[in-house]
């Protein structure tokens, strides 16, 4: 299993846990609350554990970082500040995420790096003193970092000693399912029997090799319908798929059928080179890699935090931009009469159906031309403004209110035509799995001049890689090319 593996999930820093499948009292019974009343009302109560842990960690690094500012200095907005933007960035981070095997070890790099930007974003830029020496400010950010990060990390102890002591109780631990065999395997449920204080309980093994062959298609509500069953037959809350010993598409199909019925699912990598070097939530049991998974459906915070980026620039852009979208509407109505707008149907995240609005530069030859025809470069149907629009990518514009709507991001693969993406989807390995994450207005392979007509499979293999390894640093990196990509006209 290479990269690609468990594409159609990917890792996550956070995620939702589903509650189990409860069971409705016999028919004829009196209850004061209706069945998704109850259940909610369980879910809510197994959050509250982890909503208080995520809350004491914040209220101790807020504590710390503060506290010591305001010891080393004489200012009460500075510590302020610096502690609400320590307790941001470990949150941002993914620092304050309920993770199973608890280190403070883990804690010590993250934890530095961010007490040292958050003294000197506030400290030494947004409020720095005036007149301070250079030498004076250097002792003082480390006599800052060094006495906070041993507070942040005494107070941590007792933090985690709380966490392991709540997860050992018998009626906390979760119902766990090993899918694979092998020494592994072995190894990892010897290991999860030692320690209560990882919270699981290993009630069911499953081989892949003894269930019926996953159905083939990537994009199957059920990819793997026996093993489903099997899993809610034994009420599983936590899934360990082991990679080891099984075929790819078997693995894959296990890691997604378990992701859309479990909690919570890790992939455990026992084989070199499979889990990529930034993977997020990656962590140790018994020694072995496991990285957490989930479901393309699931909202994480970092999605949220993408959108909102995406809303903010979009907006934005819009306003500032406004007088050359109405120049450029105003031209293509004085070439080509009315309509000055072409729409047309894509697909977007999660195989959803949506229209996209660019300047018209072409007219198709016949209703359906453009639905079905992978490029219209005849010299008849395309303007000296549609020709020009196209080259300067202005034609594009419109998208921006895709973007506001939510149907596109600034930066995703590029949408396909519904006729396209049964096409493609039928005939190129992965394809569909770039529908993870919401379409972009310019993607990672548009960049690096995979446009037109192009290889549809290095397209795939770009948008993939580009969506397994997601940072907003990357986004930014993206944006950027793409602004370089379009002054200097690259491919065109």
């Amino acid at each position: 299993m290479g990269a690609q593996g468990f594409a159609g999930l990917g890792t996550a820093e956070e995620t939702t846990t589903f509650p189990p499948v409860f069971q409705d009292r016999a028919p004829g019974s009196r209850t004061g609350r209706t069945a998704s009343q109850r259940v909610f009302g369980r879910h809510l109560l197994r959050r509250l554990p982890a909503a208080g842990y995520r809350f004491s960690l914040a209220l101790l690094d807020f504590s710390v970082a503060s506290g010591v500012a305001l010891f080393l200095g004489d200012s009460p907005a500075r510590a302020v500040l610096t502690g609400t933007a320590l307790a941001t960035m470990q949150a941002v981070t993914g620092r304050y995420r309920l993770r199973r095997s608890l280190s403070l070890v883990d804690e010590v790099a993250p934890s530095m790096t961010h007490l040292l930007l958050a003294d000197l974003a506030v400290n030494r830029i947004l409020l720095a003193p005036e007149g301070a020496p250079l030498q004076l400010a250097t002792v003082q950010v480390a006599a800052f970092v060094l006495a906070a990060l041993l507070l942040v990390l005494a107070g941590r102890i007792p933090v985690f000693e709380a966490a392991r002591r709540f997860r050992a109780r018998p009626e906390r631990r979760r119902a766990t399912a090993v899918i694979g065999t092998g020494e592994v395997a072995d190894r990892l449920a010897a290991h999860l029997d030692r320690h209560a204080e990882l919270g699981l309980t290993i009630t069911a093994r499953l081989d892949p090799h003894e269930l019926d062959e996953p159905t083939p298609r990537t994009d199957a509500a059920e990819d793997w319908p026996e093993l489903t069953q099997a899993l809610r037959r034994t009420r599983i809350r936590v899934v360990l798929v082991l990679c080891e010993g099984a075929h790819p598409v078997r693995v894959d199909a296990a890691a997604r059928a378990a992701a859309r019925y479990a909690g919570e699912v890790w992939a455990v990598v026992s084989t070199p080179g499979v889990v990529p070097a930034g993977a997020r939530g990656r962590e140790f049991l018994a020694g072995v890699p496991v990285v957490r998974i989930l479901d393309a459906t699931q909202i994480t915070l970092a999605h949220r935090a993408k959108r909102l980026f995406d809303l903010a620039v979009a907006s934005a852009l819009v306003m500032a931009l406004g007088w050359l979208m109405l120049t450029c509407a105003v031209a293509v109505r004085l070439e080509g009469g009315p309509g000055v707008l072409f729409r047309q149907r894509r697909i977007g995240r999660l195989g959803r159906e949506f229209t996209l609005v660019k300047f018209r530069t072409v007219r198709p030859s016949t209703e359906h031309h453009g639905d079905t025809s992978w490029s219209v470069d005849h010299q008849r149907l395309v303007g000296p403004v549609g020709r020009f629009l196209r080259k300067s990518s202005l034609d594009e514009l419109p998208q921006l209110w895709n973007v506001i709507r939510g149907d596109m991001s600034l930066v995703g693969p590029r949408p396909e035509r519904p006729h396209f993406v049964a096409t493609f989807g039928a005939s190129v390995p992965n394809y569909r799995l770039r529908h993870r994450m919401p379409v972009g207005m310019t993607g990672w392979a548009q960049v690096n001049g995979l446009r037109g007509d192009t290889s549809i499979e290095d397209r795939v293999r770009y948008d993939n890689y580009y969506i397994d390894h997601w940072s907003f640093a990357a986004d930014l990196r993206i944006l950027l090319m793409t602004v370089r990509s379009v002054i200097v006209r690259e491919g065109r």
